[in-house]
């Protein structure tokens, strides 16, 4: 149940931010406040993802080079 909890973690932390985004869309506050809600949602995603990628266990995946996961752009 603990490592459950512990893999949910960063879902819940997307979730914050993506709460945050549809706040400030409502709210509408200016431009720049809306950037920063996207690329604070951005970087939450790009984070679940690389650790979803980096938590697979390698001794029964297949090993596939990680792109530059960190730095991607898409």
């Amino acid at each position: 149940l603990k490592a459950i909890e512990q893999a949910l973690q960063p879902v819940a932390h997307l979730k914050k931010h993506l709460q945050d985004l549809g706040w400030a869309l409502e709210q509408q506050e200016g431009r720049k406040k809306l950037a920063q809600q996207i690329a604070a949602s951005t970087r939450a995603l790009r984070h679940v993802r690389n650790l979803q990628v980096h938590s697979i266990d390698r001794d029964s995946a297949h090993r596939l080079p990680a792109y530059r996961l960190e730095d991607d752009a898409t």
